[in-house]
């Protein structure tokens, strides 16, 4: 099937309206198309013109570069949500869909999650059946000088490590850079069946952290997108431990920016994964189970499963072992992770006062001092604050705790950034409130 075709059909319109909307792109009016023969050509072979092509890059989010650095149509693949959900759900279909994150074409702040409903619903039994047929990674083949897989994993703990030391994009940066030098080792090279599951659960552990800092800073499009290549290839992989990771990402995204009621179908399959898991991956789960029912307004169910969090802490931090598969990724579950986490399900649950109890840590002068979180959560953590203080009209006390996070890097990340202003936008006439928008307006970017 023509890849123009398949984007037609993801789409669900007819060549008529397709050409429209082509048509639109250009600067057209609607009402000149009468027809979609020119819609029938390109599906059959004809190439379009190039003011055509980068229309039809406009309408799929392609970057109009790939337009001229790939061609017809090949830049079609490059209509990522798609490759995402339609290649073959094995590593070959997880390189495709690596290649497609390779031009990332920028998000409206204002994006929901897309992969919804029925389309999740395939996506997630897809995920299952794939980690169930998928052997785990076999033993090395050989022995001898480090290969690519162990340069990619030493990698890995310095990604880790920069949590605390870096700017968010920085971090961000060398991680997409990591994940692009992957793509290309997968790509170009046929590893052995141990470094190819090897490089697949780098890429799951990567494109989680891609996500994770995409969602805090306020691109959910492109932290769907990451979080979907992180559930794949974990799945792809053969690894328990970084599928349901994945899957514990993209739940948490729908409970921030999507519908809370797709998240327990989530952790259901999460659950549904080889059980038990280390104890601070359980306690993932319970958290996400917990805020999922309190956006739902299911205080008692939310309550339970906040308790089931807080004993699955408390076990993970007496016991001296943990799964080495889920380390990293959870290493800051502890009993501040708990604190922020309680704090933010009761805001859910509209208790702002109690939420501000488990906040007590963040509102003193240097909420950093002594923190065993990565900083970026931190800055995340301190909007809830803010968040709670303004429910219960504490609105300078607001204004503190933003100037708190100003504080935390030396220049806010502007995704950061702009949600804090649009919290405290309808307090501008707050003095204290003023003098923080203002701080926060200058320290923007040019554009």
């Amino acid at each position: 099937m023509h890849p123009l075709k398949t984007l037609r059909d993801a789409l669900g319109v007819s060549q008529l309206e397709y050409m429209r909307r082509v048509a639109e792109e250009q600067g057209f009016s609607r009402r000149t198309v009468t027809n979609g023969n020119n819609v029938q050509r390109w599906e059959t072979g004809t190439t379009p013109g190039i003011p055509t092509q980068l229309a039809i890059a406009s309408i799929h989010q392609i970057p109009p570069e790939a337009v001229g650095q790939l061609g017809w149509p090949q830049f079609l693949h490059l209509a990522s949500r798609n490759e995402l959900l339609t290649a073959p759900w094995t590593p070959a279909g997880t390189i495709d869909a690596l290649n497609a994150l390779r031009w990332e074409a920028s998000s409206d702040p204002r994006s929901r999650p897309t992969v919804t409903g029925g389309i999740l619903t395939a996506f997630t039994r897809k995920t299952l059946n794939t980690l169930v047929d998928t052997p785990p990674e076999p033993p090395a083949s050989r022995k001898g000088p480090p290969d690519v897989a162990d340069v990619i994993e030493c990698r890995l703990t310095d990604l880790h490590g920069m949590w605390n030391t870096s700017d968010p994009m920085t971090h961000y940066q060398f991680a997409r850079a990591d994940l692009d030098l992957i793509t290309v080792f997968l790509t170009a090279n046929n590893h052995d069946p141990s470094t190819r599951a090897r490089l697949l659960k780098a890429v799951s552990f990567i494109a989680d952290l891609c996500g994770t800092i995409k969602r805090i800073l306020g691109d959910q499009a492109a932290a769907e997108r990451y979080n979907l290549v992180s559930v794949r290839a974990g799945a792809s992989s053969g690894s328990p431990a970084h599928t349901v990771i994945g899957i514990a990402e993209l739940a948490l995204q729908h409970t921030y920016a999507g519908d809370p009621r797709e998240v327990l179908p989530l952790i259901e399959a999460a659950r549904s994964v080889s059980p038990p898991f280390e104890h601070r991956l359980s306690a993932v789960l319970h958290a996400r189970d917990s805020r999922a029912h309190a956006k739902l307004g299911d205080a008692p169910a939310s309550t339970k499963a906040l308790d089931r969090t807080a004993t699955a802490v408390s076990t993970a931090l007496a016991v001296s072992t943990v799964d080495g598969g889920t380390t990293a990724a959870c290493a800051h579950i502890d009993e501040e992770w708990l604190s922020n986490t309680m704090g933010r399900t009761w805001l859910d649950l509209g208790q702002p006062k109690r939420a501000l109890e488990h906040f007590s840590h963040l509102l003193q002068d240097d909420p950093t001092h002594s923190s065993s979180q990565p900083t970026l959560f931190t800055a995340a953590s301190l909007l809830a604050v803010v968040e709670a203080q303004l429910a219960i009209g504490e609105v300078d006390a607001a204004a503190q705790s933003a100037q708190r996070a100003t504080a935390l890097y030396p220049t806010m990340p502007a995704g950061l950034n702009h949600q804090y202003m649009w919290h405290l936008h309808s307090h501008r006439g707050v003095p204290a409130v003023r003098n923080v928008l203002d701080f926060l307006k200058e320290s923007l970017p040019a554009t």
